[in-house]
């Protein structure tokens, strides 16, 4: 979530809201910077920042393979090898 830098404004999903809300709410300022959000101090976020390195062999299930198979239709959705994941699961640790 993103903060507006002029108004405070909270629940900006990305940069593409933030501009948006930018150009709607806070036009001639953004043209006076010429419309770079980085002049506003806000920080471009690196790809995949905040993700956790996922275990060794961390892939999804694949529904071919008959023992996968029986994990996926338990809810499973995602194996290194030995051990099973919900999605959910995956999301808390910060794997995906």
């Amino acid at each position: 979530m993103m903060i507006c830098p002029i108004c405070k404004k909270e629940g900006l999903k990305n940069r593409n809201a933030l501009h948006a809300h930018m150009l709607k709410s806070h036009l001639e300022e953004y043209r006076a910077k010429d419309c770079k959000l980085e002049a506003f101090g806000v920080v471009k976020e690196e790809p995949g920042a905040g993700r956790k390195e996922a275990p060794e062999g961390f892939r999804p299930l694949n529904k071919s393979h008959p023992l996968e198979r029986a994990a996926y239709d338990a809810g499973m959705r995602y194996t290194d090898g030995d051990d099973v994941w919900t999605a959910a699961e995956c999301k808390k640790a910060g794997w995906l």
